[in-house]
Protein backbone atom coordinates (compact mmCIF):
# COMPACT_ATOMS: atom_id res chain seq x y z
CA UNK A 1 0.00 0.00 0.00
CA UNK A 2 1.34 3.66 -0.89
CA UNK A 3 2.30 5.92 2.27
CA UNK A 4 -0.40 7.39 4.04
CA UNK A 5 -2.74 4.29 3.76
CA UNK A 6 -4.89 5.04 0.38
CA UNK A 7 -5.13 3.12 -2.30
CA UNK A 8 -4.18 4.49 -5.54
CA UNK A 9 -7.61 4.67 -7.26
CA UNK A 10 -9.71 4.99 -3.84
CA UNK A 11 -13.32 6.44 -4.16
CA UNK A 12 -13.00 5.80 -7.97
CA UNK A 13 -15.39 2.71 -9.75
CA UNK A 14 -13.37 0.62 -10.64
CA UNK A 15 -12.36 0.48 -14.71
CA UNK A 16 -13.00 4.75 -14.80
CA UNK A 17 -10.16 6.63 -16.37
CA UNK A 18 -10.08 10.07 -16.64
CA UNK A 19 -10.65 11.39 -20.11
CA UNK A 20 -9.57 13.91 -22.07
CA UNK A 21 -10.88 17.52 -23.39
CA UNK A 22 -11.91 16.82 -27.03
CA UNK A 23 -10.12 20.38 -28.21
CA UNK A 24 -7.25 21.10 -25.64
CA UNK A 25 -6.74 17.77 -24.68
CA UNK A 26 -6.95 18.31 -20.73
CA UNK A 27 -7.67 15.87 -18.34
CA UNK A 28 -11.06 15.80 -17.08
CA UNK A 29 -13.42 13.86 -14.66
CA UNK A 30 -14.97 10.58 -16.15
CA UNK A 31 -18.36 12.12 -14.96
CA UNK A 32 -17.84 14.68 -17.62
CA UNK A 33 -20.57 14.28 -20.49
CA UNK A 34 -19.49 16.91 -22.82
CA UNK A 35 -16.16 16.03 -23.77
CA UNK A 36 -14.89 19.51 -22.69
CA UNK A 37 -12.76 21.27 -20.05
CA UNK A 38 -14.35 24.05 -17.98
CA UNK A 39 -12.26 26.67 -19.89
CA UNK A 40 -12.84 25.30 -23.77
CA UNK A 41 -16.82 24.88 -23.05
CA UNK A 42 -17.01 28.42 -21.43
CA UNK A 43 -14.84 30.53 -23.27
CA UNK A 44 -16.52 29.76 -26.78
CA UNK A 45 -12.63 30.13 -28.22
CA UNK A 46 -10.01 27.82 -27.06
CA UNK A 47 -6.10 27.19 -28.59
CA UNK A 48 -5.46 23.41 -29.32
CA UNK A 49 -2.63 21.79 -28.82
CA UNK A 50 -1.73 21.65 -32.62
CA UNK A 51 -1.62 25.51 -32.35
CA UNK A 52 -5.02 25.90 -34.33
CA UNK A 53 -7.94 28.12 -33.15
CA UNK A 54 -11.42 26.47 -32.49
CA UNK A 55 -14.31 28.99 -32.16
CA UNK A 56 -18.05 27.73 -31.11
CA UNK A 57 -20.99 28.36 -33.58
CA UNK A 58 -23.01 25.64 -32.83
CA UNK A 59 -25.54 26.08 -35.78
CA UNK A 60 -22.55 25.90 -38.49
CA UNK A 61 -23.16 23.78 -40.78
CA UNK A 62 -19.38 21.50 -40.94
CA UNK A 63 -18.96 22.16 -37.03
CA UNK A 64 -17.45 19.00 -35.24
CA UNK A 65 -19.75 16.81 -32.89
CA UNK A 66 -18.43 19.78 -30.17
CA UNK A 67 -19.59 22.36 -31.83
CA UNK A 68 -16.52 24.28 -32.75
CA UNK A 69 -14.91 24.96 -35.98
CA UNK A 70 -11.68 25.93 -36.83
CA UNK A 71 -11.41 29.95 -36.81
CA UNK A 72 -9.22 30.16 -40.04
CA UNK A 73 -12.22 28.97 -42.13
CA UNK A 74 -14.86 31.13 -39.97
CA UNK A 75 -12.61 34.41 -41.35
CA UNK A 76 -12.17 32.62 -45.02
CA UNK A 77 -16.44 31.92 -44.92
CA UNK A 78 -16.98 35.29 -43.59
CA UNK A 79 -15.20 36.99 -46.15
CA UNK A 80 -16.41 34.77 -49.55
CA UNK A 81 -19.83 34.88 -48.03
CA UNK A 82 -20.89 31.43 -48.03
CA UNK A 83 -19.43 28.32 -46.41
CA UNK A 84 -16.91 26.61 -47.37
CA UNK A 85 -16.92 23.45 -48.73
CA UNK A 86 -14.98 20.39 -47.05
CA UNK A 87 -12.78 19.50 -50.08
CA UNK A 88 -11.24 23.30 -49.60
CA UNK A 89 -8.48 24.27 -47.80
CA UNK A 90 -7.57 27.44 -45.93
CA UNK A 91 -3.79 27.70 -45.00
CA UNK A 92 -2.18 30.54 -43.09
CA UNK A 93 0.83 31.85 -45.80
CA UNK A 94 3.14 32.92 -42.82
CA UNK A 95 3.02 29.14 -41.68
CA UNK A 96 1.88 30.39 -38.05
CA UNK A 97 -1.18 28.87 -36.87
CA UNK A 98 -2.96 31.17 -34.64
CA UNK A 99 -2.28 34.01 -37.32
CA UNK A 100 -6.19 34.10 -38.63
CA UNK A 101 -5.99 37.55 -40.61
CA UNK A 102 -7.25 37.80 -43.49
CA UNK A 103 -4.14 39.05 -45.38
CA UNK A 104 -2.91 35.72 -44.04
CA UNK A 105 -4.80 33.21 -45.64
CA UNK A 106 -5.17 31.63 -49.08
CA UNK A 107 -8.33 29.67 -49.90
CA UNK A 108 -7.51 26.38 -52.33
CA UNK A 109 -10.01 24.35 -53.68
CA UNK A 110 -8.83 21.36 -52.72
CA UNK A 111 -6.38 19.57 -51.16
CA UNK A 112 -4.32 18.45 -54.57
CA UNK A 113 -3.48 21.94 -55.06
CA UNK A 114 -2.60 22.54 -51.41
CA UNK A 115 0.16 20.43 -51.38
CA UNK A 116 1.11 21.47 -55.11
CA UNK A 117 1.62 24.39 -53.69
CA UNK A 118 4.50 23.68 -51.59
CA UNK A 119 5.97 21.47 -54.19
CA UNK A 120 6.34 22.57 -57.45
CA UNK A 121 3.62 24.18 -58.38
CA UNK A 122 2.22 21.59 -61.14
CA UNK A 123 -1.12 19.94 -60.72
CA UNK A 124 -1.83 17.21 -62.74
CA UNK A 125 -5.13 16.03 -64.86
CA UNK A 126 -6.40 19.54 -64.90
CA UNK A 127 -6.99 20.39 -61.39
CA UNK A 128 -7.44 23.87 -60.91
CA UNK A 129 -4.71 26.15 -59.68
CA UNK A 130 -6.36 29.01 -59.00
CA UNK A 131 -5.62 30.34 -54.82
CA UNK A 132 -7.73 33.33 -53.76
CA UNK A 133 -6.29 35.47 -51.89
CA UNK A 134 -7.45 38.84 -49.95
CA UNK A 135 -6.38 41.14 -52.50
CA UNK A 136 -8.02 39.06 -55.90
CA UNK A 137 -11.78 38.42 -53.62
CA UNK A 138 -11.86 41.97 -52.05
CA UNK A 139 -12.96 43.59 -55.16
CA UNK A 140 -15.66 40.43 -55.88
CA UNK A 141 -17.32 41.56 -52.55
Amino acid sequence: MPKGGKRKNAGRPKGSKNKLCSICSRKIRPANKSGLCYSCSKKGRTKAGNGYIWILSKNHPNAMKNSYVLGHRLVMEKCLGRYLTKAEVVHHENNVRDDNRLENLLLFPSNKVHICYHGNGIVEGGGNTISYRYEGIKNEL
